[in-house]
């Protein structure tokens, strides 16, 4: 019986691109020979990790699996090109970057804030006493 070898951590990183993505990628071998310009031996031994691919084929990954280089070849980094990133989302991110450690405290306050008061609007109805009548209700003066 033949022994199974698990993939590298960038064949992992790869696959987990190419299958996430808005249209699944083919990742026959057949496929990747011709993506990645390496005869299907090559591509096999960088699946299990016997062969390091240079940085052209990380590069070809990458632009097949619609992925970022960098996380591709180390796990850091985003996933996928910021071009794929709501503007807004990336706005943020440029502001963030440019603000010292005690601003970037008081942004992750407002925004912890704002998430649980978020949080605590979208409670289901059985999560929430007030809207159960489950809670007590104030006593009545009158009485």
């Amino acid at each position: 019986m033949p022994k199974v070898v698990p993939p590298s951590d960038l064949w992992r990183r790869f696959e987990a691109l190419a299958k996430d993505g808005e249209k699944p990628k083919d990742l026959s071998l057949g496929t990747l020979k011709r993506v990645l310009g390496r005869s299907q031996q090559m591509v096999s031994a960088i699946r299990v990790g016997t062969k390091r691919p240079g940085l052209d084929v990380i590069e070809r990954m990458a632009r097949y699996a619609d992925g970022c280089v960098e996380w591709l070849n180390s796990g850091r980094g985003p996933q996928r090109p910021w071009s794929e990133v709501d503007p807004t989302f990336h706005r943020v991110i440029q502001i963030w970057e440019a603000l010292d450690d005690a601003a970037r405290g008081k942004l992750r306050e407002h925004a912890e804030l704002l998430y649980n008061a978020q949080q605590n609007k979208r409670k289901r109805r059985w999560e929430d006493p007030e809207l159960t009548g489950t809670h007590k209700l104030p006593k009545d003066p009158s009485h």
